[in-house]
């Protein structure tokens, strides 16, 4: 996702942007503790931190989704482009 990003980015479309499912999962021991992410141009926030109801935008992007979810539930990431 980061890749698709980075391509939108440089053909022209700057307020491309990639929000992940859940924590950052670049590192097996996070350094923000220590005061700084040693991955900070790969780290991306989940969509609901930037208050995306992510259920309701897939409803909206007629993609299915079926609650509650059985066994294992598939990440989601959501690349938003303008």
């Amino acid at each position: 996702m980061l890749e698709l990003e980075k391509t939108a980015f440089n053909e022209g479309f700057t307020f491309a942007v990639v929000f992940v499912n859940g924590s950052c999962r670049l590192c097996e021991k996070c350094n923000v503790e220590n005061g700084t992410c040693v991955h900070s141009n790969m780290a991306r926030i989940p969509e609901h931190a930037v208050g995306i109801n992510i259920k309701k935008t897939a409803v909206e992007a007629e993609m299915p989704l079926t609650f509650p979810i059985k066994g294992q539930p598939e990440p989601m990431s959501i690349f938003l482009i303008d």
